[in-house]
């Protein structure tokens, strides 16, 4: 088999079948701006709590390998760690007992669901060179990848005001590896809304050249920011 055949993101029949029963109970959202969608991208979304990637892995009119928390793609403790821990009381902020449920169930079900949309997972060290790697052998393989660069330290905010800066090497590297730019699509999700609105793709290779990783991230967080603030003035 071909290198990159073995990075070709298809949802496997089990995956499949998941989404269909998994729409019954999750409304679709309104999607704006899906004609901003190319062939191949580096897309960067707000998480909006706990909504974010459930939905876009159920309704986005693409399919892409997200990032992740890279606990969750070890093993059962640590998946349940993470999520009680972290996911659950820190971030949502769910009472003790709701987590420990939450958590205990999701963890069971989590690794058939990880692996069905091929999670890369996403390291706070050095070991992000092996998320890196991966993502570019799954651009290679014409795959999407999405990210939610949102600092989520202290919880998950309907605009973020930090975003991290992974996005942005991703692209630096697969261009230093393929000589080859890869466009960023900003979206705005908003669980609140029930709106998933697609901004036009955008290539950072000229701001390289005279802007640092975090001012990138920042110029792409403002996007998504005034994303939403032209949304809301349609709807008033």
């Amino acid at each position: 088999m071909p290198r990159h055949m073995r990075y070709l993101a298809k949802s496997g029949p089990i995956f499949s079948a998941l989404k269909i029963i998994l729409r019954l109970f999750k409304s679709r959202p309104r999607i704006l701006g899906d004609e901003n969608i190319p062939e191949k991208a580096v897309f960067i979304s707000t998480h909006s709590g706990a909504s974010g990637p459930f939905t876009l892995s159920l309704y986005f009119p693409k399919i892409f390998v997200p990032w992740g928390a890279y606990p969750m793609t070890q093993g059962y403790r640590s998946r349940w760690r993470y999520l009680y821990h972290v996911f659950y009381t820190k971030k949502l902020k769910y009472p003790k007992f709701s987590a420990w449920v939450l958590a205990s169930l999701f963890a069971i079900i989590s690794k058939r669901l990880y692996q069905g949309i091929h999670l890369i997972p996403s390291y706070p060290d050095i070991r992000i060179r092996k998320t890196l790697k991966e993502s570019i052998a799954h651009l290679d393989a014409g795959n999407s990848i999405l990210i939610f660069p949102e600092d989520s330290e202290s919880g998950y905010l309907e605009v973020p005001i930090v975003f991290h800066a992974g996005f942005v090497q991703l692209v630096k590297e697969y261009h230093k590896v393929n000589n080859a730019d890869i466009p960023v699509v900003p979206i705005y999700f908003s669980k609140k809304e029930r709106l998933i609105m697609i901004g036009p793709g955008e290539s950072i290779l000229e701001r390289l050249k005279h802007q640092d990783k975090r001012e990138i991230a920042d110029y792409f967080r403002m996007k998504i920011q005034a994303m939403s603030e032209e949304y809301q003035a349609e709807v008033k």
